[in-house]
């Protein structure tokens, strides 16, 4: 019975639970991203293009998963928010010592979240529209 609830929220059966379920994968997805970001060993990107592409991937992902939970009024929020967190991670990751912090990546993080907004332009969401709040 359980599995079918969750299924209802997949296919917005159930709006609410619908919006639970995509906030909580979201905020998994940002503390997947800081992980990644702090880790002493994070994952090979080489086999994606490289570490650039996974920065970019990374924050399109947040920015297009977060805008749909929001009205438009709050993107240009959520864009600094992300365009924050990923500075401030990387800055982190030059004072570990293990890992090196990267302008580049933090282009590519900025790249990612113009993407992630451009991409909810094109009419790609996966909420109804009347789930934002």
């Amino acid at each position: 019975m359980k599995k079918l609830s969750v299924l209802a929220a997949l296919l917005n059966k159930n709006p609410k639970q619908s919006i639970a379920l995509w906030t909580a994968t979201g905020w998994g997805l940002v503390l997947f991203v800081i992980y990644l970001s702090v880790t002493s060993a994070p994952p090979s990107a080489a086999h994606f293009a490289g570490d650039h592409f996974g920065h970019l991937l990374a924050y399109m992902t947040l920015m297009w998963w977060f805008v749909q939970l929001y009205p438009k009024e709050r993107y240009l929020a959520l864009a600094i928010i992300f365009i924050i967190m990923g500075g401030v991670l990387e800055v982190i990751q030059g004072m570990m010592g293990v890992r090196t912090q990267d302008i580049l990546d933090v282009a590519a993080n900025i790249a990612g979240v113009g993407f992630g907004w451009w991409i909810n332009k094109w009419h790609c969401p996966f909420l109804p529209s009347h789930a934002k709040s």
